[in-house]
């Protein structure tokens, strides 16, 4: 295994992405329920009112055979990371 191999590298992505809001105080958290199988999560800052969007499909239920494919688009522009 490498950091290339699976999920690693997202999880690592995700864990710097994380480590990198608590040291520029994005304090808040909101979590919206948009539809049964996603949620919203948002990470603010209250000084700079600046904000992360998380929106994620879970797997709590099974998906349904006629959905058809789902796309997931990635902007990884935050030039900090």
């Amino acid at each position: 295994m490498s950091e290339t191999t699976g999920i690693i590298s997202a999880k690592r992505l995700l864990n710097d992405l994380h480590g990198l809001m608590g040291d520029e105080g994005y304090t808040e958290v909101y979590v919206d329920q948009m539809h049964p199988d996603i949620v919203a999560v948002t990470r603010q800052n209250p000084v700079t009112h600046e904000s992360f969007i998380l929106v994620a499909h879970n797997a709590f239920s099974s998906p349904d055979p006629n959905a058809g494919t789902l796309i997931r688009i990635f902007n990884a522009s935050y030039s900090k990371i």
